[in-house]
């Protein structure tokens, strides 16, 4: 299996992107990103 870049060029919304780090250091979040359906969830 051989990994190229554009594997790795995927849409994210504007709003789900940080920008600035969290106030609170616990209140990171995740992006998944599902590869089956490519459905996008966060998680807290």
């Amino acid at each position: 299996m051989s990994l190229q870049l554009s594997d790795f060029y995927y849409k994210v919304p504007e709003e789900l992107i940080a920008d600035q780090p969290p106030t609170v250091r616990g209140e990171a979040r995740l992006l998944v990103l599902h590869r089956q359906d490519s459905s996008i969830e966060t998680t807290s």
